[in-house]
């Protein structure tokens, strides 16, 4: 196997490629479509997409070298800023809550036995 070959079997299985090279490989190299498949990260759109492509393509290519029939894989959907795409933010914001919580607890508890021993 080809070096490049290596390359796109290795970008495929890899959760940290980007969507937007997933589509392209999905796009350009149908060999990869199990591997592809298998990769966590690939969204649901391509998926459809690769289900209905192996539903629908033949098992031959045409003398272009592309199989007939093949529509473009979708674009991957817009990605939406979260706390969860940020793991360190949400364990700051967490921290921090956990923190004034704990604070207010102790802010309480002091409150409250302070009034009770007077």
């Amino acid at each position: 196997m080809s070096s490049e070959k290596n390359r796109h079997y290795t970008l495929a299985a890899d959760p940290a490629t980007p969507q937007s090279a997933l589509r392209e490989l999905a796009k350009n190299h149908h060999e990869l479509w199990p591997t592809l498949l298998a990769n966590p990260s690939c969204y649901g759109e391509l998926r459809s997409w690769i289900h209905r492509q192996q539903h629908n393509t033949p098992l031959t290519r045409s003398r272009s070298g592309r199989y007939p029939g093949t529509d473009d894989p979708p674009s991957p959907p817009r990605q939406v800023l979260s706390l969860s795409h940020y793991p360190r933010r949400r364990l700051l914001v967490f921290g921090c809550l956990a923190a004034a919580m704990g604070t207010g607890l102790v802010f309480m508890v002091t409150t409250l036995y302070g009034a009770v021993t007077r």
